[in-house]
């Protein structure tokens, strides 16, 4: 996959963190026929992956959903992609869905499921009836590299301030989700590969946001944090 043709998207008017499409085509990669038929993007933000879902894997109809992004918004550049007879903007919220069971073939979230889904069986409750028998959810999550033994370092305060404890480790992801649900689901869980290009390309863009995430990365904090690649089998 060319990733050249997404880069006039990344960009301050686009991006609202490190760059979910790297994120997203990581997954594509290692799961190279799980992204298929009707996909939620759970969690789509300006709508830029739902455009790589639409253009580099084999959905065929993608609900681009965002709680923070007025659907009408991501309309108008769903338009201008020419997308429109394939990519559904919804304004809605995770833990409301309207959807049908077993409704989608694949679910996708990127940077987005730690803020509602770190109740235990919060996914079971509310994210598997969605999914077919035999679908894939594909989540990215930010991480760190191991649970913190102690106080929590203080660079990670400085940065995260309240929402410190939104972040956790591969082990801590994996137990959350599948301890107590092996007979419904499969999990694997691993560390991105892409992380440090995800977040240079977060910085490149020119998004204040980025240039306050940049000065703690560079403190340290790229040494105890991580993105959490999740993928979700259900039996």
């Amino acid at each position: 996959m060319n990733m050249k043709k997404y880069e006039p998207y990344f960009t301050k008017e686009y991006m609202m963190g490190p760059n979910c499409v790297r994120l997203l085509d990581e997954m594509n990669k290692a799961y190279p026929d799980a992204i298929k038929g009707r996909v939620l993007d759970m969690g789509c933000g300006c709508g830029i992956t739902s455009l790589y879902l639409g253009q580099d894997t084999g959905a065929e109809q993608i609900f681009a959903m965002d709680l923070w992004i007025p659907a009408s918004e991501n309309f108008k550049r769903i338009r201008a992609w020419k997308m429109e007879d394939k990519i559904i903007p919804i304004h809605g919220d995770a833990t409301q869905m309207p959807y049908a069971d077993e409704y989608f073939d694949t679910i996708v979230s990127l940077d987005a499921y730690h803020y509602f889904g770190r109740e235990k069986g919060f996914f079971q409750k509310n994210i598997l009836p969605l999914m077919k028998k035999g679908g894939r959810a594909l989540m990215a999550v930010p991480g760190i590299r191991k649970e913190w033994e102690g106080e929590v370092p203080a660079l990670m305060q400085e940065w995260a301030g309240d929402e410190w404890d939104y972040f956790h480790s591969c082990a801590w992801w994996k137990d959350l989700l599948q301890t107590g649900y092996e007979n419904e689901i499969t999990v694997e869980v691993w560390e991105s590969r892409c992380h440090d290009k995800a977040w240079q390309e977060w910085f490149q863009s020119g998004h204040e946001y980025a240039l306050s995430d940049k000065a703690c990365l560079d403190k340290g904090l790229d040494k105890l944090t991580n993105f959490v690649m999740i993928a979700i089998t259900r039996k």
